[in-house]
């Protein structure tokens, strides 16, 4: 294996990228003392330096504004994130500066310099790297390729004015029915707000994006993808369940993959409505697989309690893929794109949450505390809370029937 088969693909927060080249600083901090009275000085260790990592790479294709705009936005988000260094694994650290350069000599790409400090590190084995890293790759290309095709059918210039309001009218509708959802959870305030000003931009933009399909599709797909920034399962819900959507994201996020603006039975006697229907039908399927394609995300970077967890939602996410691949009238190329963003899925999860348990059932015949359940079980009092928490436990000391726990091997 050549050394060039041992680099890493690159990403930062998920986003591709393929690098030119990179440097590596760091060091050893040293206070230099100069006494007042003395013709001599010395210097001081104070410790390890931060490692610092800047990176030459660029992004191209016929869509690499989407893939650009998408790293500058990673790069200006204030939080930490996972740089898959194509040299050096799997970092945690924290964007400190970037610059970006494009030029019509070179067309469909961009070239960026990007600057990170470390924060820690991440420790993956580098199969897991490669299986998580390829996945989100593979994921992110494919959200490029259903904006292409968003762009190549919704079209509504030079038609009647009630084509484009139609339009706009289906994206009042999904604004609406998202804004409602994410009414129904007790998200803390900051968040709420975020997403509550991208919902505003987005219903105050709605009229004059419908003439604009690149623009809308990256508006659309900003909103939907900052359903992943929201929090995590409430801190009772343990366990995956899509149908009863004990999961505050998934249910979120159901309300996106399940968008249909009725446009199916829209009449096509003229070529006006025959036009409006293919642009409603795009635009209900632009919104589904973007929703898609973030929940798949999202259930990559999960962390499960299970391997069983994992492996159910995995698999009800990988449902919705295959549905959305077999829609009449879907091109081959993004047909192409969801069945290998499938297959990276099916390899990424649970492989990217190591060492996971797997649940089993036990049914306790007579009413035994918590506490004693834990000692039997495993010999340890402290595994108490995950009993109690994952069977929501509303009396510990009197546990009877069927309950769920972590295998003791």
């Amino acid at each position: 294996m050549s050394w060039k088969d041992r680099l890493l693909s690159g990403s930062f927060r998920g986003i591709p990228f393929y690098i030119d080249e990179h440097a590596l600083s760091g060091g050893r901090n040293a206070a230099q003392h100069e006494p007042a009275d003395r013709n001599s000085t010395f210097s001081e260790d104070t410790g390890i330096k931060g490692r610092g990592y800047t990176i030459e790479c660029h992004v191209l294709g016929d869509a690499y504004f989407f893939i650009r705009d998408a790293l500058i936005s990673a790069m200006e988000n204030e939080d930490s994130g996972i740089l898959i260094h194509p040299y050096l694994g799997a970092k945690d650290v924290r964007p400190v500066a970037f610059e970006v350069r494009e030029s019509t000599q070179e067309g469909r790409i961009a070239t960026f310099t990007l600057q990170f400090v470390d924060t820690g590190e991440v420790a993956f084995p580098l199969a897991v790297i490669d299986a998580v890293t390829s996945f989100l790759t593979t994921a992110f290309s494919t959200i490029a390729q259903v904006k292409n095709a968003f762009q190549l059918a919704f079209d509504v210039s030079g038609l009647p004015g009630y084509v484009a309001e139609s339009a706009a009218s289906v994206i009042e509708d999904f604004i609406e029915t998202l804004d409602a959802g994410v009414e129904k959870f007790a998200l803390d305030p900051a968040n709420r707000s975020a997403f509550s000003r991208a919902l505003d931009d987005l219903f105050d933009n709605r009229v004059s994006l419908v003439q604009n399909p690149a623009s809308l599709a990256s508006e659309l797909d900003s909103v939907i993808g900052l359903l992943k920034d929201l929090p995590a399962d409430p801190p009772d819900s343990f366990t995956i369940d899509t149908a009863s959507g004990s999961d505050d994201k998934i249910e979120i996020f159901s309300l996106v993959t399940a968008q249909d603006s009725g446009a199916a039975s829209l009449p096509e006697n003229t070529p006006t409505r025959q036009q409006q229907k293919k642009s409603l039908l795009a635009l209900d399927q632009l919104i589904r697989q973007l929703g898609i394609l973030n929940l798949s995300q999202n259930t990559a970077a999960k962390e499960y309690l299970s391997s069983n967890e994992a492996v159910e939602q995995r698999d009800a996410v990988a449902a919705l893929i295959d549905t959305e691949s077999l829609i009449e009238g879907i091109d081959d190329d993004t047909y192409q794109a969801l069945q290998d963003t499938l297959a990276a899925l099916v390899l990424a999860v649970p492989s990217g949450n190591a060492n996971l348990a797997n649940v089993e059932e036990k049914k306790i015949d007579e009413t035994t505390p918590s506490l004693v359940l834990a000692y039997d079980l495993y010999e340890d009092a402290d595994r108490e809370q995950d009993i109690i928490n994952r069977n929501r436990l509303r009396e510990p000391g009197f546990v009877l029937g069927d309950i769920e726990v972590l295998s003791a091997g």
